[in-house]
């Protein structure tokens, strides 16, 4: 008895084979198995699932999207950073790491949450300054 399968299949006809037989070399190997045995006459025809569509490639933002989207998400100073974004992605070929950047607006996002957690940083005292405060029991400035 075999497994019931999950995915939706469709029904393989004698006009379908020229296309089969110029399926993509990545073709899943259930599919070319299929493919092999009903042309080599071994196999009745078989009902196989249908290869899985390619997702879009990714296309970097224009300078003019990058600034609208700087925009939408409430940027103070929407046009600098969308030109500091451009231009750093630009250089670095729109990889993240070592792989492409799959999407634009999820860098836009991440670039702001950084820029943000960055500004809240430089308002604190450094380290220096803490361990100052705690042993003098005043800031760092007026060590003098």
């Amino acid at each position: 008895m075999t497994k019931p399968s999950r995915v939706r299949s469709v029904r393989l006809e004698d006009d379908d084979f020229k296309a089969l037989q110029e399926l993509p070399y990545r073709a899943s190997w259930h599919i070319q198995e299929a493919v092999r045995q009903y042309l080599a006459g071994k196999a009745p025809k078989k009902e196989i699932s249908p290869v899985k569509k390619q997702e879009k490639r990714f296309t970097p933002p224009t300078p003019q999207e990058a600034g609208n989207y700087f925009l939408l998400r409430g940027s103070p100073d929407a046009v600098n950073e969308s030109d500091k974004f451009m231009d750093f992605y630009a250089s670095k070929n729109w990889m993240v790491g070592k792989n492409k950047m799959k999407d634009w607006k999820a860098a836009i996002r991440n670039w702001m949450r950084s820029s943000n957690e960055k500004s809240q940083r430089a308002n604190q005292p450094s380290a220096k300054q803490r361990v100052g405060d705690a042993i003098h029991g005043s800031t760092a400035n007026d060590w003098g």
